[in-house]
């Protein structure tokens, strides 16, 4: 019988080989899953928030497409007129035809500074843009180039600022016109 004090029957201390990776506690599928499915949703909400906003960068890229026109040589009294189109569209694609169609003079400057919430167009922007929209062709021969743009910037304010209604879905083709 060996001694309890012999040291001839020791062996070395044997290292456990390093934990593998798979497969995880049931703990890190179950995290895998739920950020997984976050990001399903994040690409999700992503996708649909640009699209319901199509309409708004559709409209500033026509918006910029007048505004260089009129800035150059193209007459001011043609692109003028474009511009109350352009924000009747943008209003048709956001709220509806509902609640913006039928509106005319006032009412529709009163519309479009309440979907702002600050009054851009309550003043020598809205006089103009009624011309614009109104107006015989030989009064907007009169009309300046600083004009002109103050109204543009009106304007993109508007189409950058508004809060979209709870209406139908804007799409881009609502907005689309001859540019």
């Amino acid at each position: 019988m060996p001694s309890p004090i012999d040291l001839q029957d020791l062996h070395d201390i044997i290292v456990p080989g390093p934990a593998p990776w798979l497969p995880p506690a049931p703990g890190w599928y179950a995290l895998g899953l739920t950020v997984a499915l976050l990001m399903i949703w994040g690409a999700v909400a992503l996708a649909r928030h640009r699209r319901c906003d199509a309409y708004r960068r559709e409209a500033l890229a026509e918006l910029a497409r007048l505004q260089s026109g009129l800035a150059g040589e193209q007459p001011a009294h043609l692109l003028l007129p474009r511009i109350p189109e352009l924000l009747k569209r943008t209003a048709l694609a956001a709220y509806g035809r509902e609640a913006a169609a039928s509106l005319s003079g006032q009412p529709w400057l009163d519309f479009l500074d309440a979907r702002l919430g600050r009054p851009v167009f309550a003043g020598d922007n809205g006089r103009l843009l009624l011309l614009c929209s109104y107006g015989p062709e030989t009064l907007l021969h009169g009309v300046s180039r600083a004009q002109a743009q103050g109204l543009c910037g009106a304007v993109r304010a508007w189409l950058a600022g508004h809060r979209a209604g709870d209406g139908p879905e804007p799409t881009v083709a609502a907005t689309a016109g001859s540019a």
